[in-house]
C-alpha cells in the first residue's frame, strides 16, 4: 500500500468486502500506521510488514520481532538485497513467512529459494514458478498457491525432511496404539467378559461356576 495516511484500512475494507476478498488478500504495510489500520478494519486479512531496509532488525533483532508480533504482523515482504539466512531463521522460528522483491534472474531466484525464502516477487512470474518447481523437486522448498475459488491449498509439495517426519509420526502413532491395545484389551475383557471355570461335585454331577 502506498497511501500512508489514516483511513486506508476503512477504504480497503469497503473494497475487499464488496468483492468478498478479505480472506484472499495480504495487506502489505509500509509503516505502523498501516498495520494498525489493517488490524482494526480487516481482522481476517493478514497484515504483512513491507520494507526496503532491515536496519532496525540489525540494531535490535529481538526487539524488532517482538514489536512486529505485538502489532499483529504475520509475515514480511523485504527488499531481496536486505535478506539473509539469519533473518529468515529468526522469522521462521516465530512462524512468520518471508517474501523477497524484486528478483528477476534465474540465478538469484535459485539462491533465495536455497536460503529458505517463502516466496519471490518478480517481473518474470513464469520463471519464478518454473524455478520453484525444480527447487521443490530437489527438496529445497515447499511452494504453494491458493486456489482462486476455494479456501484451500490446491497444490502442495513436500521436502524429503517433511516425508521423514511424517513417516516417523506414523510409526510412533502405530506404536502408541499397539501399547494402548495391549493394556486396554485385557482390562476390558476382565470387566465385560469375566472368566469362570466349572466344578463338578460328587456323584450327582452338580455343576457350579466360580468367577475367576
Amino acid at each position: 500500500m502506498k497511501d500512508t495516511t489514516y483511513g486506508i484500512g476503512e477504504m480497503l475494507y469497503q473494497l475487499l468486502t464488496k468483492h468478498k476478498m478479505q480472506h484472499q488478500c495480504v495487506a502489505s504495510c509500509w509503516n505502523d500506521v498501516q498495520v494498525e489500520e489493517i488490524i482494526t478494519h480487516l481482522d481476517i486479512t493478514p497484515a504483512q510488514f513491507l520494507t526496503s531496509s532491515l536496519r532496525e532488525w540489525r540494531r535490535d533483532p529481538v526487539g524488532f520481532f517482538n514489536k512486529k508480533v505485538s502489532q499483529g504482523v504475520q509475515s514480511f515482504s523485504v527488499a531481496a538485497s536486505e535478506v539473509n539466512a539469519d533473518f529468515l531463521r529468526q522469522a521462521h522460528l516465530r512462524l512468520m513467512p518471508v517474501f523477497v522483491w524484486t528478483v528477476n534472474s534465474e540465478k538469484d531466484m535459485k539462491r533465495y529459494y536455497e536460503i529458505g525464502v517463502d516466496g519471490i516477487i518478480s517481473n518474470n512470474v513464469q520463471e519464478v514458478v518454473d524455478v520453484g518447481r525444480i527447487s521443490c523437486t530437489h527438496g529445497t522448498i515447499r511452494p504453494y498457491h491458493l486456489d482462486s475459488h476455494e479456501d484451500s491449498f490446491s497444490e502442495k509439495y513436500y521436502s524429503q525432511q517433511d516425508i521423514i517426519f511424517l513417516t516417523m509420526g506414523i510409526i510412533g502413532s502405530v506404536f502408541v496404539l499397539n501399547v494402548l491395545l495391549l493394556v486396554l484389551v485385557p482390562l476390558l475383557k476382565r470387566k465385560f467378559c469375566p472368566l469362570t471355570y466349572v466344578e463338578m461335585t460328587g456323584a450327582s454331577n452338580n455343576l457350579k461356576t466360580i468367577p475367576v
